[in-house]
């Protein structure tokens, strides 16, 4: 792995890293079962997706009243081939809703965060090359992050813009999921405390630092067990000279209250909560009451859209 970190918002991270869920469906089960599709569609419904891991999730929501209003969670069935599958979903949840417009949230393991003060657009191209390839040919994307002031820089996955040519021909806004999450945290920091702001997937999490509104680390790391979250957590706070009993935790993705991942935070860290819901957003037309953190990502990627 390979870490630059820059305290206090200067170039702040170049990174690569090592509940109930749906099996896939066919498209004629995926149109029956999408009963809770706005009807009619209207201009500001949209279709929201985030592509993380073996895991897709697909809502709708209205832009009128900042609602989400149904969401639909999948495994995809290879982990080699992250595409595959998602068209079939894709088409299909939309065929029924009918929606004009996506935003698609997207994990990708290497990405630049660069302070809007040191981002010159001659010369981050070059930059990303060498950092993680010698000729870095596929297409940038570059996702502004105004609550932070910096923007983030990513590849464009190989075949995601055929994927959406054939799904979403209607128009998609491409956002990076931890970028997303990142300037939504920051909109609703509101106390002068050190927060650790750890998001769950199936096979990695993200992992947001920051003190008061001050961002000190953003990294992505690939985990096997509690053990190791926990552990780079740990790491993290001590090479920054921080410690547990000063930091509150704030969980949200795949994790459960009570499952082993919650309890071995509580074991090591002092305070631990669930992660609210992003404020603005309306989390009414969700299934699971007090488990509005699980679809933290889902909010983050609407919020990019507002």
């Amino acid at each position: 792995m390979l870490v630059h970190a820059w305290v206090d918002a200067r170039l702040l991270l170049i990174c690569t890293m090592s509940a109930s869920q749906l099996p896939l469906s066919s498209p004629a089960a995926l149109q029956a079962g999408f009963g809770r599709a706005p009807s009619p569609a209207t201009p500001n419904a949209l279709l929201l997706a985030v592509l993380n891991d073996r895991q897709l999730l697909l809502a709708h929501a209205n832009k009128d009243e900042q609602a989400l209003l149904g969401v639909h969670e999948y495994v995809l069935p290879n982990p080699t081939t992250p595409f595959e599958g998602v068209a079939e979903l894709l088409a299909a949840y939309n065929y029924h809703a009918g929606l004009p417009y996506a935003v698609l949230g997207i994990f990708i393991p290497d990405f630049l965060l660069i302070p809007d003060s040191d981002f010159d657009t001659r010369n981050f191209e070059n930059l990303y090359a060498l950092t993680f390839r010698e000729a870095a040919k596929a297409k940038l994307i570059v996702q502004g992050l105004p609550a932070l002031g910096a923007q983030l820089v990513f590849e464009k996955p190989i075949g995601l813009d055929a994927l959406l040519k054939e799904c979403l021909p209607q128009g998609v806004q491409l956002v990076h999921t931890l970028g997303a999450r990142l300037n939504s945290t920051v909109l609703n920091l509101v106390e002068n405390i050190i927060s650790l702001h750890i998001h769950f997937s199936n096979r990695h999490f993200e992992m947001l630092l920051f003190q008061g509104k001050n961002l000190l680390v953003a990294n992505c790391y690939g985990y096997a067990a509690a053990e190791d979250a926990v552990y780079y957590a740990l790491n993290v706070l001590q090479s920054l000279d921080l410690t547990t009993d000063e930091c509150t935790v704030y969980l949200s993705g795949q994790v459960l209250p009570g499952a082993m991942l919650h309890t071995f935070f509580q074991k090591y860290f002092v305070r631990v909560q669930f992660a609210n819901p992003f404020e603005g957003i309306s989390l009414s037309g969700l299934e699971g009451p007090g488990q509005e953190h699980r679809w933290q990502s889902l909010q983050a990627v609407f919020q990019c859209a507002l």
